[in-house]
C-alpha cells in the first residue's frame, strides 16, 4: 500500500454564509501526480489555500507527512516542505530571474546584519550555497540561459518555469502548482508537463495540481478529485474520473 503524505479530512469553511468548500476529505500518496479539476468557482484555489494555510479552516484537519497542520501558521509550512506557486505570475519586475530565484531561499540565509555588512566567512559560504542551488535548479529546468534577463524580456512560459524554479529551490517533499498550465501554449504546456514528470522521477517530489488543461491532467496525473460547488463529486485515475457520469454532467450539464 502506498504512503500518503497528505491528508485532507473533512475539511470545510465558508465565507458569509457560502460553503466554498464542503467536508472535503482526499488523500495524496508520496510520489504521485494528483489532479485537482472542477468548473470555475468549484472551491479548488480555496481549498489550496485552506492546506498552505493562507485561510484558517472552520473545520477538519490536515496531516503533512505525518504532522498535523492543523493549528500550525502559514509562515511554517515551507519548513515542512510543502511549497506552492499561484495562478498568476508574481515575479519582482526589477529583478533578474536569478535574484527572483535567490529571493525564494529567504529562509535559508541564516546570518545576521553583521555578518552581511562585514561579508563574514558564515555570510560568503551561505551566498555562494544559495546561488550554486538556483543555478542548480535553472539547470534542471534548462533556463539557465535566462538567468539574467528581468521577467518583462522573458517569455510567459520561461516566466512560469521561474515561478516553479522559485518553489523548488526550497528541496520541498511536496509542490502545489495553482493552474501552471494557464495562458501557455500547446508548446509550453507540453514542455510543462515533461518538466512535472522529471520532478517525480529525478528529484522524488510529489505533485499536487489545479489544471484546466484537461489533456494535460489526463496525461500526467496518476489520480484525480473533482470538485463541484465545494463538495467531491468523484475521485479516481483518468479513465475513471472521464468517464464519470457526475463529472461530465458537472462540466457539460445535464441533459
Amino acid at each position: 500500500m502506498k504512503e500518503p503524505i497528505l491528508e485532507c479530512k473533512n475539511l470545510s469553511i465558508s465565507f458569509g454564509g457560502l460553503k466554498a468548500v464542503d467536508s472535503v476529505s482526499l488523500k495524496v500518496n508520496k510520489g504521485e501526480v494528483y489532479g485537482l479539476i472542477g468548473p470555475n468557482g468549484a472551491g479548488k484555489t480555496t481549498l489550496f489555500n485552506m492546506i498552505t494555510k493562507f485561510y484558517e479552516c472552520d473545520s477538519g484537519e490536515i496531516i503533512f507527512d505525518g504532522e498535523n497542520l492543523s493549528k500550525e501558521k502559514n509562515y511554517n509550512i515551507i519548513k515542512k516542505g510543502l511549497v506552492r506557486t499561484f495562478q498568476n505570475v508574481e515575479l519582482f519586475k526589477g529583478m533578474t530571474l536569478l535574484e527572483n530565484i535567490l529571493v525564494g531561499q529567504h529562509t535559508e540565509t541564516k546570518y545576521s546584519m553583521l555578518h552581511g555588512i562585514i561579508r563574514s566567512k558564515k555570510y560568503r559560504e551561505t551566498e555562494k550555497a544559495i546561488l550554486d542551488r538556483a543555478m542548480e535548479i535553472l539547470e534542471f529546468l534548462n533556463i539557465e540561459q535566462y538567468a539574467q534577463f528581468y521577467p518583462s524580456q522573458l517569455p510567459y512560459g520561461i516566466q512560469k518555469s521561474a515561478e516553479l524554479a522559485r518553489a523548488l529551490v526550497l528541496n520541498p517533499k511536496m509542490v502545489i502548482l495553482d493552474e501552471p498550465a494557464a495562458g501557455m501554449n500547446n508548446l509550453e504546456t507540453e514542455q510543462l508537463g515533461k518538466q512535472i514528470n522529471r520532478l517525480r522521477e529525478e528529484l522524488d517530489i510529489t505533485v499536487f495540481m489545479i489544471e484546466h488543461d484537461m489533456k494535460l491532467v489526463m496525461n500526467i496525473c496518476d489520480r484525480i478529485t473533482v470538485l463541484n460547488f465545494g463538495k467531491k463529486i468523484a475521485e479516481g485515475s483518468p479513465d475513471e474520473i472521464k468517464n464519470n457520469k457526475n463529472v461530465i454532467e458537472a462540466y457539460l450539464g445535464g441533459e
